[in-house]
C-alpha cells in the first residue's frame, strides 16, 4: 500500500517543529562578533576617509611659501611677487603668534620659543580652479629672497588620500572575510540541524512537503537569527567606537569631532545587520536544498 502523500500547502508553517537543537543557539553569537569586527574596521575607514576629504578641501587651493629666517627682510619682496603673480588671489604672512602656535604641540611654550628663529611663513590662495607652476614660482622668489621654498601640499595630501584608499580596502577586505566566515558558521550549524532532525525531516517528506518548504523554514530561522546577531554586533561596535570617541575628545577636543561619523556614514553601518541577515538565510537554503538532494 503507498503512502498518502498530502500537498505541502496542508502543511501550515506554524506546525513545523525543526530546528530546536542546541547548536542554532550559537549561531547569533558568531554573527554578532562578526558583525563587531566589520562595523569597527569600517567605521574607522569611513572616519579616515572622511578627513581625507576634508583636508583636500581645506588644503586644495592653497600654497604655502617659507622664507628663512635669514631673508626675513625680503618677505616684502616676495609678497608683493606673489601678489604680481597671475593665478594667485591672496598671499599674505602669518603672524608670529599664529607660527608659534603651529609649533607649540611640537616645542612647547615659553621663553625659548620666543627667542627661537622660526621662518617667515606666506599663507597663498589660488583663484578658482587656477595652476601656478611651483618650481618655476620657487626659482622667481628665489631671486629676492634667497632660500625661498613653495610647498603646494601636494605631496602630503597624496600620501594621506593613499594612506586613505588603502585603509577604506582593508576594511572592505575584513567585511568580506567576516561575510566568508558568517556563511561558513551557518552552513556548519544548520548541517548540524538537519541531522538533529532527520527523523521530523523524514516525516514531513512522507506528508508532502517538498524540499523547498523544508529550506524555507531554515532560511527563515537563518534570517531571524542573522539579523538579531547583527543588531547585537552593531550595538556592541557603537559601543566601543563611542568610548573610542570620548577617549580623542579627552586628548583633543577637535581630534574627536573629526573622529565622530556623520549621519550617512552610521546608515552605512545600519546596513551591516540585514545583510548578515541576508547571508545566513542564503546560505542556510543552499545548504538545506544541497543536503537534501543528496539523499535518495
Amino acid at each position: 500500500m503507498r503512502a498518502l502523500r498530502l500537498p505541502s500547502l496542508c502543511l501550515p508553517r506554524s506546525e513545523v517543529a525543526l530546528g530546536r537543537d542546541p547548536s542554532g543557539r550559537y549561531l547569533p553569537s558568531i554573527v554578532a562578533a562578526m558583525i563587531f569586527l566589520a562595523a569597527v574596521a569600517l567605521a574607522g575607514a569611513l572616519a579616515l576617509s572622511a578627513a581625507a576629504a576634508r583636508w583636500q578641501d581645506a588644503l586644495s587651493g592653497t600654497m604655502t611659501v617659507e622664507i628663512p629666517p635669514a631673508a626675513s627682510d625680503r618677505t616684502a619682496a616676495a609678497l608683493a611677487l606673489l601678489r604680481a603673480t597671475p593665478g594667485i588671489a591672496r598671499a599674505e604672512a602669518m603672524s608670529r603668534e599664529r607660527i608659534d602656535a603651529l609649533l607649540e604641540p611640537w616645542l612647547g611654550k615659553g621663553e625659548r620659543l620666543v627667542h627661537l628663529p622660526v621662518p617667515t611663513l606666506i599663507d597663498v590662495t589660488l583663484t578658482s580652479g587656477a595652476r601656478v607652476d611651483t618650481a618655476a614660482l620657487e626659482v622667481r622668489l628665489a631671486g629676492v629672497a634667497p632660500g625661498a621654498a613653495v610647498d603646494d601640499h601636494r605631496r602630503w595630501l597624496d600620501g594621506v588620500i593613499g594612506l586613505a584608499r588603502v585603509t577604506f580596502g582593508l576594511a572592505l577586505a575584513v567585511v568580506a572575510i567576516v561575510g566568508v566566515v558568517a556563511a561558513g558558521a551557518v552552513i556548519f550549524v544548520t548541517r548540524a540541524k538537519l541531522a538533529a532532525n532527520r527523523e521530523a525531516i523524514d516525516l514531513l517528506h512522507l506528508m508532502g512537503a517538498d524540499d523547498h518548504y523544508i529550506a524555507g523554514h531554515f532560511a527563515r530561522q537563518g534570517l531571524v537569527q542573522g539579523i538579531q546577531g547583527g543588531i547585537v554586533g552593531l550595538l556592541a561596535a557603537a559601543a566601543a567606537l563611542a568610548a573610542m570617541a570620548l577617549v580623542l575628545r579627552a586628548v583633543d577636543p577637535a581630534l574627536g569631532a573629526r573622529a565622530t561619523l556623520s549621519l550617512g556614514q552610521a546608515a552605512t553601518l545600519l546596513l551591516l545587520p540585514p545583510l548578515a541577515g541576508l547571508i545566513a538565510m542564503l546560505t542556510a537554503r543552499r545548504t538545506v536544498l544541497s543536503a537534501l538532494a543528496r539523499v535518495i
